[in-house]
């Protein structure tokens, strides 16, 4: 039996050594592949899980003080700043002579397929200090995955302290996609990027990020993602609350009061900080399904800012054949470069054509 048991530590050791020894072998030649690519290691492997920093506020933060290299085939700068900010950094206390706008959104306000200086915010910002000839400071406050109930805590809790003169929110396309109920909401829901073993490796293994970003995200292999969850905590939804999702108009109608809701608030915080708000409505190639709800929510948002009173840059207003033949979009909501282009020249031609920079407005 001790001999046995002998045998079998040995055997052990031995596939532990084995393991060890590929698994620092192959890291080093990835991080040498990714060198002589010219990319950050390991974020280029995994850019959500490895940008992201877990935060019980608002789902989660951008690791701050950061530039990385991402994407070989097309590489882009990601640069955040120390403030967790995909911007230049700034002074929280502002600065006399200083217009301030923070851009509000998802990944389409943070623009993935661009780099730093080509995204809409950068633009935006470059456009309006030439127009003015006044220094115009618009941040980037576009997280991804984010929906409105994170930028109520984003917006709240982070932006407000740092003395903005104007909000640009666009957020739409996030909303149309979530699935709440009276039994089961954003607080309810799980605590992404929250899983500080897998955020710990993520951060220091190319070769770990590239297998997690392969294993939950392109094979898309449930057990893994069952085993080795990327959050921390997640409340078993009740089974009310997927018999209320049964019932599909009666779960778009109630998101869209929930997205409404969300809105407003973020709307009245403004006003009574003496913030003014831009609300855009998005452009996107979306499926049918998601189409018809995010003209649903369109509709909101046009009725929001008619009855709050709020200018809203309404991009069905400008007729696109067909968006991604006229290169706007990368994806079926993020811009190419073309498109950041196009969405900062709107802005610019809102902002000015409603003189938002007045004081008096």
């Amino acid at each position: 039996m001790a001999s046995r048991g002998k045998r079998f530590l040995q055997w052990t050791t031995m596939i532990l050594i084995v393991f060890i020894v590929i698994f620092i072998g192959g890291e080093i030649i990835l991080r040498i592949y990714d060198a002589a690519k010219g990319v950050t290691a390991p974020y280029t492997h995994n850019l959500s899980e490895t940008l992201a920093v877990p935060n019980g506020y608002f789902n989660y933060d951008l690791e701050p003080n950061l530039k990385i290299t991402y994407d070989s085939k097309n590489p882009r700068t990601f640069s955040i700043n120390r403030w967790g900010f995909r911007s230049p950094d700034y002074n929280p206390e502002k600065p006399k002579g200083t217009y301030r706008i923070f851009c509000l959104g998802g990944s389409s306000t943070f623009d993935p397929y661009v780099s730093d200086e080509d995204s809409w915010t950068a633009l935006l910002g470059k456009k309006l200090s030439s127009e003015t000839k006044n220094k115009t400071e618009c941040i980037n406050a576009g997280r991804y995955g984010y929906a409105t109930s994170e930028i109520i805590g984003l917006f709240y809790h982070r932006v407000l302290r740092h003395q903005p003169d104007m909000i640009i929110l666009y957020s739409t396309f996030n909303d149309a996609l979530r699935k709440y109920s009276p039994y089961y909401g954003a607080d309810d829901g799980p605590q992404l990027y929250g899983n500080t073993n897998l955020s710990f490796w993520n951060k220091h293994s190319a070769l770990f990020a590239a297998a997690d970003f392969h294993m939950r995200y392109l094979w898309q292999w449930e057990f893994y993602s069952r085993l080795f969850p990327n959050y921390s905590y997640c409340k078993e939804t009740p089974p009310e609350h997927e018999a209320f999702l049964k019932d599909e108009l009666k779960t778009v109608l109630y998101n869209a009061d929930i997205y409404e809701r969300n809105i407003r608030t973020i709307i009245g915080i403004a006003k009574n900080n003496k913030v003014k708000v831009l609300l855009s409505t998005q452009i996107t190639d979306a499926d049918q399904v998601t189409s018809v709800m995010l003209a649903h929510y369109n509709k909101r948002l046009r009725k929001i800012a008619k009855e709050e009173d709020v200018p809203l840059l309404d991009l069905e207003d400008y007729k696109i054949e067909d968006i991604r033949n006229d290169s706007i979009l990368e994806s079926y909501v993020h811009f190419t470069k073309k498109g950041c282009e196009f969405l900062s020249d709107k802005m610019l031609k809102k902002i000015m054509g409603d003189s938002l920079l007045n004081p008096s407005h």
